[in-house]
């Protein structure tokens, strides 16, 4: 091979946007892997977001009998039904109906499992990257953005094992996370700790780990500044992921623990 051919060959390496052959390494040789990823220029977070956004699907699709069950549970004939005229009392029907259709069981909730995925690494991404920069890194976004990503690989994990979950026991997870330590009748701020600690697992624990190896060669900082960038990183993500689930409890009077599929 010529000089010349060698020279493409590594161009092409670099140019490459999906990376499958580090899913495994990431897994088994986290620190060598990690190193890698901190070392290229360009963004190489496809791989490991496509991942999770087919694992996130296929959890979502493994509740879809359970969200109908639950959905056709919960439907009621309010007292005033009588009291309506009869168009909206087939409206109303109607829109019972519509509650058990495909588009409130799998489309909308697979939707937000996507948006979760993806604006979920671009918050982490974004947020570690500031810390980074904050505790003395000079390290590109782009940089944060792949470990971001390859370090939320722990996550696709968490969604097979609630996929499988609900396939054998046919069940809805109603607690997630440590969220079931919270009581149910619960107000303000420790309700919204609830939301925050539905995100927190040993999938959490296992994530922050990726982290910590992989900004530790991005930011080339010491040990000390790596653990408390990652672990601010981690802890204001959390509280921006536990927002739009509190609000919406607030505002609509729902106690769901994990209103999206960030984290």
């Amino acid at each position: 091979m010529t000089e010349t051919e060698l020279d493409l060959n590594g161009y092409e390496e670099k140019q490459r946007k999906l990376h499958f052959e580090w899913l495994a390494p990431a897994f088994i040789q986290p620190k060598r892997t990690f190193e890698t990823i901190a070392r290229q220029e360009k963004g190489v977070w496809l791989t490991p977001l496509l991942v999770l956004s087919v694992l996130a699907l296929f959890m979502i699709f493994a509740g879809g009998p359970m969200r109908l069950l639950n959905t056709e549970m919960n439907q009621t004939i309010p007292e005033s039904f009588q009291w309506m005229t009869e168009e909206q009392q087939a409206q109303y029907l109607q829109s019972l109906e519509d509650a058990k259709g495909p588009l409130f069981i799998y489309v909308l909730p697979a939707v937000g499992a996507l948006a979760g995925v993806w604006l979920g690494w671009l918050v982490l991404g974004s947020v570690l990257h500031l810390s980074l920069t904050l505790n003395g890194s000079r390290s590109t976004s782009t940089a944060s953005l792949n470990i971001a990503a390859w370090a939320s690989l722990p996550l696709a994990i968490r969604y097979l094992v609630q996929a499988v979950y609900l396939l054998i026991s046919k069940t809805l997870i109603q607690k997630a996370g440590l969220s079931g330590f919270i009581p149910a009748d619960s107000t303000g701020i420790v309700t919204f700790i609830g939301y925050m600690l539905a995100f927190v697992d040993l999938f959490l624990v296992w994530q922050v780990v990726l982290l910590i190896l992989g900004a530790g060669p991005v930011s080339g900082m010491p040990r000390g500044k790596v653990l408390l960038a990652v672990f601010a990183a981690v802890l204001v993500a959390l509280i921006l992921f536990a927002l739009p689930g509190f609000i919406s409890s607030q505002l609509s009077g729902l106690s769901s623990s994990q209103s999206f599929y960030f984290f």
